[in-house]
């Protein structure tokens, strides 16, 4: 049974039916899927996570990674590339993704892709 996201979104009942949220999926979409990191902490934002020049031909996608200084170290690099794994390869049905380092922070970028499962 094929299902859209129509019948996803629709509500069980006439009566629970709620004005459509400007920012849900409406269907295939290539533009980056850009989110915010948030320290649990303190609530406060820490930097971004998006998935990047996504190939939906291809299904495969770019994960970035965007954290000051101050925020680096506590394991926000490996949450983001665990979310986007899992928002990536589970709702998008993507089969790949890249991971990039422009530069090598202290502490290194790649110890959240190894944690996260992409190594």
């Amino acid at each position: 049974m094929t299902r859209s996201v129509s019948d996803i979104t629709s509500p069980a009942h006439p009566s629970l039916a709620r004005p459509a949220s400007p920012y849900r999926v409406t269907g295939p979409d290539d533009h980056p899927a850009c989110f915010s990191a948030v320290g649990l902490e303190t609530g406060e934002l820490a930097g971004e996570a998006l998935l990047w020049d996504i190939d939906l031909h291809n299904r495969t996608a770019h994960v970035g990674i965007s954290l000051p200084p101050a925020f680096r170290g506590r394991r926000l690099g490996t949450d983001a590339v665990r979310v986007l794994c899992r928002y990536g390869f589970a709702i998008r049905g993507l089969l790949a993704t890249e991971w990039q380092a422009i530069s090598q922070p202290a502490g290194g970028s790649r110890r959240p892709a190894a944690e996260g499962g992409r190594t």
